[in-house]
């Protein structure tokens, strides 16, 4: 244990003698335990998440005690020094003027510190793990990334822990599921306020249904920019925000590549005997360079009681009913590999809600209506047409009286064929409440014929609807009449 602990404090030593002479822009973390030189264990069985404490315990303990710590020195001394070499590459650029006298000297902006490291690596059964040492620096914000492939049939966690194997932080999603959300990362946050230090990242997998080894990439980082909403790296530290009818806005900073913040909020009620049907999001950010990005989320859970994650909507305009609770992601646009690290954004994220439409009207399937053979004005689809384009409108009128139109309205448009079979688009009301959206539409079957002057015409009685997403409440539906072929006329 002297020996590990020797080789610790070199390896500490040396990181924060190098710290002073790194880019304050690097693109990688200090490391001086390696990425490369993976200090990994293994397990060979583990049931369930609730046996990662006593894995922790008794697996753990067997990559760090002090029958390895000699192995490990030398680890940690090795990459420090090809660290170094890599470090003493980067080059600070300072430019210095020379100013007069009167001139008056503009103080200097801190400029933030942001660095960033990954490794990519395999599980390769339920219980299997992997251990990553990861310097905490004080007063800094380390956060982690964990990307599995959403195709594979498995399920790896998150967790930070100190040298004492107690876990400080973790995510858990539940993923290996049907309704979870597969390609939703597992991430941690946290903001070192004692001094600097090592932890360790540990991938666990928690459920493992392949046969082979399956990929993950851990990514990681520090930076010294944190928002005052820090950590808040997964849904369980979402912030609450207060939604009220109308517009209301939230404003944070995502502080790197990594980056993370979630709140969470109640759709609220309407108020003046309006209901509301929806919300619709917009987004800037201050950065020319790091924009942002929105996702919307429910929270279930599983049948072991873990969080399941459900996207929702990546549109800007959703409907939401009134009384249910979502949770909103702010994350970047950028991967560590093209973030600006010159500017970590200001954001500013604007949530209006939406009013319930009372009326609908359609205005076109594949052009107006046009009249049928007993003169009566129905929508028509001839029989070379595969495909439908269904316009029209909605607003807050009542009976025969047009309202005002509805935009950022979420709607389900639907084309039912007469054996009950429909296809469906989802679409958004926009100016003044007008909506447009195509589908292919299969092919009518005949089952009703008229006579025309020179043909037999058959035909079948279709329809087409229009419904509220947020509620499934039927807004319009209009027959349409869909030709199947045209026989000659033969009398008789």
């Amino acid at each position: 244990m002297k020996n590990k602990t020797r080789g610790l404090a070199l390896a500490m030593s040396l990181c924060m003698a190098l710290m002073p002479s790194m880019s304050v822009f690097a693109e990688e973390l200090p490391n001086p335990s390696g990425m490369d030189e993976v200090i990994a264990s293994e397990t060979t069985e583990a049931e369930t998440v609730s046996e990662t404490e006593s894995i922790l315990q008794e697996g753990t303990e067997a990559s760090l005690d002090d029958e390895t710590s000699t192995t490990e020195e030398t680890v940690i001394e090795e990459t420090v020094i090809e660290e170094e070499t890599v470090i003493e590459e980067t080059v600070i650029e300072e430019e210095t003027e020379l100013e007069s006298e009167t001139e008056e000297v503009e103080p200097e902006v801190e400029i933030p510190q942001i660095m960033y490291g990954t490794v990519s690596d395999t599980l390769a059964s339920q219980g299997d793990y992997k251990i990553y040492p990861v310097p905490c620096l004080q007063g800094m914000y380390m956060q982690a990334n964990l990307f599995i492939d959403v195709n594979a049939n498995i399920d790896y966690d998150l967790y930070l822990i100190d040298e004492n194997y107690n876990i400080i932080t973790g995510c858990d999603y539940d993923t290996n599921n049907t309704v979870g959300n597969k390609y939703l990362s597992e991430n941690i946050g946290y903001i070192n306020e004692g001094p600097d230090c090592y932890y360790y990242l540990f991938v666990f997998a928690s459920y493992f249904g392949e046969t082979e080894p399956k990929e993950f990439t851990l990514d990681y980082g520090l930076t010294s920019v944190i928002g005052d909403n820090e950590p808040a790296e997964h849904a369980l530290s979402a912030q609450m925000v207060n939604l009220v009818p109308g517009s209301n806005t939230i404003n944070g900073v995502l502080n790197s590549a990594l980056d993370n913040d979630w709140y969470v909020f109640m759709m609220p009620q309407g108020t003046d005997g309006k209901d509301l049907s929806g919300i619709h999001i917009e987004r800037t950010s201050e950065s020319e360079n790091n924009g942002i990005r929105t996702e919307l989320y429910r929270m279930g859970t599983s049948e072991n009681d873990r969080s399941v994650m459900m996207r929702v909507s990546t549109a800007d305009s959703i409907g939401i009913r009134p009384g249910d609770i979502y949770f909103l992601r702010v994350y970047s646009d950028k991967d560590i590999y093209h973030y600006d690290l010159n500017s970590a954004p200001n954001y500013t994220v604007n949530i209006s809600t939406v009013l319930k439409p009372t009326a609908c009207r359609l205005s076109s399937v594949n052009g107006p209506k046009e009249k049928f053979y007993d003169n009566t004005l129905i929508f028509r689809v001839e029989r070379s047409e595969n495909s439908v384009n269904i316009a029209g409108d909605v607003n807050m009128g009542h009976g025969n009286t047009i309202g005002m139109g509805v935009n950022d309205c979420e709607l389900i448009v639907r084309y039912i064929s007469e054996d009950g079979s429909f296809v469906e688009r989802h679409t958004t009301t926009y100016n003044s409440g007008n909506f447009l959206t195509g589908m292919y539409i299969p092919p009518a079957q005949g089952r009703h014929h008229t006579s025309a002057i020179v043909s037999e015409h058959y035909f079948d009685i279709c329809f087409v609807q229009v419904v509220l997403a947020s509620t499934g409440e039927e807004l319009a539906r209009e027959p349409v009449i869909q030709l199947s072929r045209s026989d000659p006329y033969i009398q008789h």
